[in-house]
């Protein structure tokens, strides 16, 4: 094999390595939350109606420095009557919307639907953890003020109705907002904030960003590169002492 060859080798897979690096095409793993209320400042100290009236509930996060992409969600809930459904077969949109005044926006900056598998999240009030990994993840901008839903599909429209965990108490109110009845002519037309004795609080969850993950496949290519860059640096080592 001559140099150019060794050189193209070389300078291809250093290439992919540069790629995979700051891509986030093809696999993803989410990284260290990088906005945590759960288990964080305070412990889940009740919980939420999330599809009641098939209403959206939503709660606010500021994107903080460094941060570009969203790729992670967790979260914590409840049923409040009937049994739950089985293992696997809870349904959950989740919804990214942009700051208006104070209220999410109308139309959602990133929405996806995934199957999520319940695990025992240990907490009484909100006995139940979830966690997912948006298969696109979505780029945000640092600074930015941005809105997160939850939504269970499979139980919304059921006596069963899921709710949402609640990680802070009235002495700490949040900015949680509803939503219209979703399922109405025209869908989703606006937001507001509920009106009660006590304050709105902060809904359980945290977000962590996307990290590339390269594909298996391409470990070779990189293998054989870097093969390429030891090679070369024998020949010329063997000229030189020649």
């Amino acid at each position: 094999m001559g140099d150019v060859t060794l050189r193209r080798l070389a300078n291809l897979s250093l290439a992919l390595l540069a790629a995979a690096g700051i891509s986030l095409a093809g696999a993803t793993a989410n990284a260290v939350p990088f906005y945590d209320n759960i288990g964080g400042a305070f412990p889940v100290v009740g919980i939420a109606f999330a599809g009641f009236n098939n209403q959206l509930i939503a709660d606010d996060f500021v994107v903080p420095v460094g941060v570009s992409t969203l790729g992670g969600v967790s979260w914590t809930g409840n049923y409040i009557a009937g049994a739950a459904p089985a293992v696997g077969s809870d349904v959950f949109t989740v919804r990214i919307f942009t700051d208006n005044g104070g209220l999410p926006s109308t139309t959602p900056l990133a929405s996806e639907t995934q199957t999520v598998t319940r695990t025992a999240s240990g907490n009484g009030f909100a006995p139940f953890a979830y966690s997912l990994d948006l298969s696109t993840p979505v780029g945000i901008t640092a600074g930015d003020t941005l809105w997160i839903s939850l939504f269970n599909e499979a139980t919304a429209l059921t006596a069963t109705e899921w709710t949402w965990g609640i990680s802070s108490p009235i002495s700490n109110p949040g900015n949680m907002r509803f939503s219209n009845d979703i399922t109405q002519p025209g869908g989703l037309a606006g937001w507001f904030i509920p009106v009660s004795s006590f304050d709105p609080p902060t809904l359980d969850f945290s977000l962590s960003s996307a990290v590339a993950v390269p594909s298996p496949a391409t470990f070779p290519l990189f293998g054989a590169g870097l093969l390429a860059v030891w090679l070369i640096g024998r020949r010329r080592q063997h000229e030189g002492v020649a």
